[in-house]
């Protein structure tokens, strides 16, 4: 939706809705501070069109009715943007608080009820454009948690302890350090990587890692920047692959959760009590998006229903959290602990995905990543960098090696995880 920033300006006024607009002046700066490319007053627009903005049906009833869900009112913010982002990603605070001002300006029921009215309708602009334009993590503000991750460090698993790799035949640490030295360079590189060479040496060095993961509990960012080629989906699935002894593990943990248990997890959702208003929440959210793909919402259904449906409501974020409009997704990426899915959007279009811990993106997902496949990577990354399961999500990620990887071990010992599998049944 292109054109002046939503055509809520007075309209008797002419508006350029059609066409991106372009300032009449080359001043520095306008008379009310905002910049000379971003029409935030109608003088600043050619004259075009005077075509009203097009809302969704159930924006259009609310704005009638004068009655606006929270789903509805992120709806309306995602359109308001979605005019915006015809112009910058960037607005200015003065710009964000014009926009505002003209929204409560028209429809004066959406107006806050403390202070000037328009403080959480600029916040939502704010934090769904830099929700969109998400690449690096800023990490400036405080955090929503009591402690902070670097004051929480997570447990290093046991599993492992016993189980130390011997050297590569003919590599020793100072053929190692050569190696990992070559394999920096390499990584370095922002195009043209010899990707081949990255693979060859990290299976090269591969013994000589594991001790060290096994024998000397590191924070992750601190292994990444030893070893970044394990900031790539594509090593992850390779490390994950050599530390179960197993090829294309990750690829059959997602036949396996496809075939054998998401459709039985959205049955047994959709007759329990306790998933009706979740269930209820994400449709909505997929109504809203003509463009969403039904495979997409019945996957990150699944991930958002099953702890749940486990009855670990405390975990519903520490496998996946989607920050909406009005929540900032550095401030999630910061308040990570122990790794887990952290993205911006709604249940039908995530983007951007990471898999975040210890404060910081551990790996960047691409958008044609599933979730399945985003879960599978969150499993793996655990076992990489051996790290405990969150005691608030133990079961559901026991549930989940056993329904992935069908690992039985710690999950036949927990009556919680025996009883969700019979009710699957």
């Amino acid at each position: 939706m292109s054109g002046c920033f939503l055509g809520l300006v007075d309209p008797s006024v002419s508006e350029c809705i059609s066409a991106p607009c372009t300032p009449k002046s080359s001043h520095s700066g306008s008379i009310d501070g905002s910049s000379p490319s971003l029409p935030v007053s109608p003088q600043q627009c050619n004259s075009h069109s005077s075509s009203p903005m097009m809302f969704s049906k159930e924006v259009t009833d609310g704005l009638k009715t004068t009655k606006m869900t929270s789903r509805v009112r992120n709806e309306f913010t995602r359109d308001e943007c979605s005019s915006i982002r015809a112009h910058t990603l960037y607005p200015t605070k003065t710009e964000r608080e014009h926009v505002a001002m003209l929204v409560i300006k028209k429809y004066p029921f959406l107006a806050d009820k403390l202070g000037s009215g328009i403080g959480s309708w600029e916040q939502a602009i704010k934090n769904h454009l830099k929700n969109k334009r998400k690449t690096k993590p800023c990490i400036k503000r405080s955090t929503p948690t009591t402690k902070r991750p670097d004051e929480v460090k997570p447990k290093k698993m046991k599993m492992d302890s016993g189980k130390l790799p011997e050297i590569t035949e003919g590599e020793t640490e100072e053929t190692c350090k050569e190696h990992i030295s070559l394999m920096k360079k390499e990584m370095k590189k922002t195009t043209y990587r010899k990707m081949a060479l990255i693979k060859n040496l990290m299976e090269l060095t591969y013994s000589h890692r594991r001790q060290s993961i096994l024998l000397q509990p590191t924070a992750i960012d601190v292994l990444i920047k030893e070893y970044p080629a394990l900031g790539l989906a594509s090593e992850l699935k390779a490390e994950f692959d050599r530390v179960t002894e197993k090829n294309g593990c990750l690829k059959d943990m997602v036949y396996q959760f496809r075939e054998n248990w998401l459709e039985k997890i959205l049955k047994l959702a959709s007759e329990k009590l306790c998933c009706k208003a979740t269930l209820e929440q994400l449709e909505d959210e997929a109504s809203t998006d003509d463009n969403v793909i039904e495979s997409d919402v019945k996957e990150t259904t699944a991930v958002v229903i099953l702890p749940i449906l486990m009855k670990e409501r405390a975990a519903t974020t520490e496998l996946l959290k989607i920050c909406r409009d009005n929540e900032c997704i550095d401030d999630e990426i910061q308040a990570s602990v122990t790794p887990r899915l952290v993205g911006a959007g709604h249940v039908g279009n995530i983007k951007p995905l990471y898999i975040a811990g210890e404060g910081k993106i551990l790996l960047k997902l691409n958008s044609s990543t599933t979730m399945i496949n985003a879960l599978g990577l969150l499993v793996s990354s655990f076992y990489v960098f051996n790290i405990e399961y969150p005691a608030s999500c133990k079961n559901v990620f026991l549930f989940l090696e056993t329904a992935m990887m069908q690992r039985t071990r710690e999950a036949k010992k927990r009556v919680a995880i025996n009883k969700f599998l019979q009710e699957l049944e």
